[in-house]
């Protein structure tokens, strides 16, 4: 019986120390997402609407594998704020060299802010 009771109380914590990781780890994607529709907005001028849209795209993008490891390679980097900015551009780069998000992305723009983003990123 009190081996019952110990692998329950076990498994319950079990539960909520990987929720509140899974939390967390949601939490710094949306903060990263919304860094980066700051950048985005900043730099296209995007309307509330093409925000919103924005952030759902990023946060889809921001859980791939190759997003992971250079999340996860930031991690490891000095916290300071220049070193952030250039994490947040290199981030924002890495999600434009994605074809699927850049075509998504392009998407959501109107023709004066897609010329925009060609100009900042040379097509091929």
């Amino acid at each position: 019986m009190k081996k019952l009771l110990l692998i329950i109380v076990l498994t319950f914590v079990g539960m909520q120390v990987s929720a509140q990781q899974t939390t967390d780890s949601n939490s710094k994607l949306e903060k990263i997402a919304s860094e980066q529709v700051a950048l985005f907005h900043k730099k296209l001028n995007l309307n509330e609407k093409q925000q919103e849209l924005a952030t759902s795209l990023i946060l889809e993008h921001l859980k791939t594998e190759k997003t992971q490891k250079l999340i996860g390679t930031s991690k490891s980097k000095s916290a300071s704020l220049e070193s952030d900015s250039k994490i947040m551009e290199l981030i924002n780069r890495a999600l434009l060299d994605e074809p699927i998000f850049d075509k998504e992305f392009t998407e959501i723009l109107d023709e004066n802010q897609e010329q925009i983003l060609n100009k900042m990123i040379p097509r091929v």
